[in-house]
């Protein structure tokens, strides 16, 4: 606050608004005030002439304020004036308001008169705060307050010999029974403790339901820089780093932090890689969702529903890559289906509606008309990988209309850019049910295959499944040869060895 000086001073009266208006003095800054605040922004010496200017203006702007502080004060029906109102003033006009001083009473001020060279024995105002000891506060409340402890720097193992040692400084491993346990009855009770949350509990007749709390995960310097490390690798340049990144997530026990920031790293990644059909990238997401899927310390069971959409793209969508022709992206179709092949081998048994829900994907896949001959080929190669008796009985059915569908794209009905893929679903079908026949040791007539398959695609099975046999009886033809022509071999080597020894004898 400014000094404002008694002496030199006219009041001055405010516009009469309302009826029961009353009058508004002003003091004037009298010109020791000015100098005052030169002196204390370091400009001495000023003279009288611009001290009496800058004490008009300051006269003026603060009378200014203070009828607009009044006016704050008529418009909110009081008749004390607060500091509230001055600070509404001061936003009016642009000023920058005053800060610490918000209190519904009148706040008293103290003179202190300046001695010295420079103070004259002009007298100063400040706020009489009260000074509290803090060694009486501390005794007080002894219970309530905590000194906070000094700043030490402890030095302790991350690892030894490769195992991380079970010290408060190093992040806590759960185990992958921990962790299955957490997913199924909720949140452990060292959890719940840490966060202190209560449990929320609503009747609902006479059971009661139990919310599962929010746990946060904060993750230490080294996990962070650990994060940026093992991504920054993955999907690089180097593929030296890449495979030690990989390995690295595939046997690392202490993932379970991190986890829901690596799945949130493939998910987003995959999002934006089939935007825009970068190929490389989904591959090298790929292989990192399957060795985060080979590592056994880890539970991934409440990151499926996020982690299996993401594969799913990578495997039915219509278009992985800029030039789907000439890049291979039916060997990334391969691989994601070999993935959830894997999922579900590893988390059927406890995921029940996990295997249902997958061949439900594939199946809506082939009988979607919208889908591409690239989307029927994902979906024919991920069923195979669930054995040949999901492939009986799901996908034989639909092989009379897909081959139907193949026959048209290939004479050039319909489709014509979709022939290279309609000719792989071609040979994809065919190895699968040809695959299936043999393995059951079946002879089946031409007429009965396409009866069930169809004429295109029951033509082209037998013709395979008869090449097949005929390149067999070569190979067993040959090898046949060869045993014969071994045997007579070793019996001209032994006769020619008698005949000679006998010729020796005689002679």
């Amino acid at each position: 606050m400014n000094r404002l000086a008694t002496d030199n001073t006219n009041p001055v009266d405010h516009s009469k608004t309302d009826d029961n208006s009353s009058q508004l003095n002003v003091m004037a800054a009298g010109n020791d005030s000015i100098k005052l605040m030169a002196e204390s922004i370091g400009i001495n010496n000023l003279s009288e002439e611009a001290c009496r200017e800058l004490a008009s203006d300051l006269t003026f702007i603060i009378k200014s304020i203070l009828l607009d502080a009044q006016k704050f004060c008529r418009k909110s029906r009081r008749k004390t004036l607060n500091p509230s109102d001055v600070d509404y003033a001061l936003k009016v006009r642009s000023f920058e308001p005053i800060y610490g001083f918000y209190s519904n009473d009148q706040i008293p001020f103290k003179c202190s008169t300046l001695t010295g060279g420079n103070g004259g024995g002009r007298c100063a105002f400040y706020v009489d705060d009260q000074i509290v000891d803090l060694n009486e506060v501390i005794s007080v409340n002894n219970s309530s307050i905590r000194l906070p402890n000094d700043f030490v720097i402890n030095a302790h193992w991350l690892a030894i010999e490769g195992v991380q040692p079970s010290v408060p400084e190093n992040p806590q491993l759960f185990s992958r029974d921990i962790q299955k346990e957490e997913t199924i009855e909720g949140v452990s009770d060292k959890a719940k403790e840490k966060i202190a949350l209560p449990i929320q509990k609503t009747n609902i007749g006479e059971s009661l339901v139990k919310l599962k709390n929010i746990v946060p995960h904060d993750l230490s310097m080294e996990q962070q820089f650990y994060f940026k490390e093992i991504t920054e690798a993955c999907v690089g340049a180097d593929e030296q780093k890449r495979t030690e990144a990989l390995n690295s997530l595939s046997i690392d026990p202490g993932l379970h932090q991190l986890l829901p920031r690596f799945i949130l790293f493939i998910t987003e990644g995959v999002r934006l890689n089939i935007i825009q059909t970068n190929m490389a990238i989904l591959i090298y997401l790929m292989r990192m969702a399957k060795a985060l899927i080979e590592n056994k310390s880890i539970y991934l069971e409440k990151y499926l529903h996020e982690l299996l959409p993401s594969i799913f793209s990578c495997l039915l969508s219509k278009q992985l890559c800029a030039r789907p022709d000439y890049d291979n992206h039916y060997a990334l179709r391969e691989f994601t289906a070999l993935l959830v092949g894997q999922v579900l081998k590893t988390y059927g048994s406890t995921l029940t509606f996990l295997q249902s829900r997958i061949i439900n994907v594939y199946v809506n896949a082939i009988k979607s008309e919208k889908s591409s001959f690239s989307t029927l080929f994902g979906a024919i190669v991920g069923l195979a990988e669930l054995g040949n008796d999901i492939v009986e009985s799901v996908v034989f059915p639909m092989v009379k209309p897909i081959g139907e569908k193949i026959a048209q794209v290939l004479d050039g009905h319909i489709l014509p850019n979709e022939k290279l893929a309609a000719e792989r679903v071609k040979q994809e079908l065919i190895r699968i049910i040809s695959k299936i026949i043999e393995s059951k040791s079946m002879e089946l007539e031409s007429k009965y295959l396409m009866d069930n398959l169809g004429s295109f695609m029951g033509q082209l099975v037998f013709a395979n499944m008869n090449k097949v046999k005929t390149q067999q009886a070569k190979s067993n033809g040959q090898e046949t040869c060869l045993d014969s022509k071994k045997q007579t071999n070793e019996v001209n080597m032994s006769k020619s060895s008698s005949g000679q020894s006998e010729d020796w004898y005689f002679n």
